[in-house]
């Protein structure tokens, strides 16, 4: 496991709540996570974390009168997702976040000038320094749309840093990944994680959060029904059947 991160909260949610239809997808949660840690949300198909990633994120409006969200805190709570991602908080939505048809390093240095590094040089370096810390070196010029799904979710994380994110919120990232990919996916995040941002990952992959995360959020029904250290909420009575025990079909 990462070690355990110390200091003030550097994204911190509560309140959030959130209607989708006749259904409340999101119903008072809570949540905050640190710089350099990796909180888990986990819960059964259905249970809202999902949702809970894009109110953090501001692809859905906060809804009611008391959800805030603050990051270093500021609230951003009113804050559309291009504002929330300018600040620093990147969101790695289900599907494909880059673009197929540039090669890995292309991808990257893409984003550099968006974020205005000057120079094709500085550009060129800080790709290849992004490419060998989550082991993509010799994917450099390749094509995107040629990656392995692992390879993928790294360069996803690659442009995440590449963005100066402070923040990364990550939507089953894991998903369709083979154990080998998964475990190559882990060390990417693990570097992440030491790149000192706060990571927080939604997943329904009990195993690989174990490994991943100091502390977990658990989701059900839309609520958060514990949270805390990892193991003790992992361990708790019923765990099993909750996680198993989908109460809706979207999220």
């Amino acid at each position: 496991m990462i070690a355990a991160s110390a200091g003030p909260a550097l994204l911190r949610a509560s309140a959030l709540t959130c209607r989708l239809g006749e259904r409340v997808a999101v119903d008072g949660v809570g949540l905050e996570a640190r710089a350099g840690e990796v909180v888990g949300v986990v819960g059964p198909n259905g249970a809202g974390k999902t949702t809970l990633l894009r109110l953090l994120a501001g692809s859905l409006p906060l809804q009611g009168p008391t959800g805030a969200v603050w990051l270093d805190q500021q609230a951003i709570g009113d804050w559309p997702l291009w504002r929330r991602a300018r600040a620093g908080i990147g969101y790695l939505a289900q599907g494909n976040n880059v673009l197929l048809g540039l090669d890995a390093q292309r991808n990257l240095e893409l984003v550099l000038e968006l974020k205005r590094i000057k120079g094709r040089a500085l550009r060129r370096a800080r790709a290849l320094e992004l490419l060998t810390l989550f082991g993509l070196v010799a994917q450099a010029r390749q094509r995107a749309g040629t990656l392995s799904g692992g390879e993928r979710r790294r360069l996803e994380l690659a442009r995440i840093v590449a963005l100066s994110a402070r923040v990364a919120l990550l939507d089953e990232p894991f998903a369709g990944l083979d154990a080998r990919a998964a475990e190559t996916l882990g060390q990417a995040l693990a570097a992440l994680s030491r790149e000192g941002v706060a990571v927080v990952l939604a997943d329904h992959r009990v195993d690989l959060l174990a490994a991943l995360c100091q502390r977990v959020v658990l989701m059900f029904a839309g609520r958060v029904v514990a949270q805390g250290p990892t193991a003790e909420v992992l361990a708790q009575e019923g765990m099993g059947r909750m996680l198993l025990n989908p109460v809706a079909t979207v999220e």
